[in-house]
């Protein structure tokens, strides 16, 4: 073997190990650019999903006339504590299922899904936090959330039980 095909086949080599290098990065390109674009997509689905929750929630809310009626009240203790049970489960079972519609979000933001601005959006800041009757029912129900959750609630909101 003489040493020109020695050298044609070390130079063959070569250049097939840096189409090789060329073909991974290329690959990596893609590969990077498909984890965006799902992470993208995620996202949005995300935020449809709590836009649809949301939108059901309200609807609710509104579409049930006694409950509309005790949402548009001021959530005093006394208004709380003087409710009829029948009245009571209805105002607890629709903060409960609010709260939990928030706990979602709230892992969602956790998990890296959506940005944390959407706890505002979705809800955390609503001026029905800052009314006693509602601290009154949520000492009640606080044992039914994760703990991360509660302890996010009742700092952003500044209660202690």
């Amino acid at each position: 073997m003489d040493s020109h095909d020695r050298a044609a086949r070390l130079s063959w080599r070569g250049f097939s190990e840096i189409v090789g290098v060329i073909g991974v990065m290329v690959g990596l390109v893609f590969v990077g650019t498909e984890i965006r674009q799902n992470t993208l997509a995620s996202r949005a689905q995300a935020h449809l999903e709590l836009a649809g929750q949301n939108w059901d929630y309200l609807l609710r809310l509104g579409e049930d006339d006694e409950l509309a009626l005790l949402w548009s009240r001021e959530w005093t203790v006394e208004f709380i504590e003087g409710l009829s049970p029948e009245e009571r489960f209805k105002v607890d079972l629709s903060t409960i299922a609010l709260l939990t519609r928030l706990e979602g979000v709230y892992s969602q933001v956790a998990e890296g899904l959506i940005d944390e601005e959407a706890l505002d959006y979705y809800g955390v800041a609503q001026p029905r936090f800052d009314e006693a009757g509602f601290w009154t029912i949520w000492g009640g129900a606080r044992h039914t959330f994760s703990p991360s959750f509660r302890n996010f609630f009742e700092l952003r909101h500044e209660y202690s039980p």
